[in-house]
């Protein structure tokens, strides 16, 4: 630890343990259909294939309402960093 000193003649090598930061996760959800951006979705905290089929299925589709529906029927999702196109070459 550094930025903490402790002047103390007992035990020269004291310390004092701060913990100030603590881990903090979220799973959120958000996509973007050329200029339209679809405002971001808090899924559960552990999601498994069962909740993400529920979201994609339920939520998702109140969602894409503001988005034209020409631009919906032409949507291409990418998950995990892979493009869609990458499935086919």
């Amino acid at each position: 630890l550094h930025n903490v000193h402790v002047w103390a003649d007992a035990n020269p090598h004291a310390y004092r343990q701060q913990n100030f930061q603590a881990e903090f996760s979220i799973n959120l959800w958000a996509g973007l259909v050329e200029h339209n951006f679809i405002e971001p979705f808090e899924l559960p905290h552990r999601l498994n294939g069962n909740s993400y089929y529920e979201f994609l299925s339920c939520d998702l589709p109140g969602l894409l309402e503001n988005v034209p529906l020409q631009l919906r029927r032409d949507i291409w999702f990418m998950h995990d960093r892979w493009s869609s196109s990458s499935f086919f070459t």
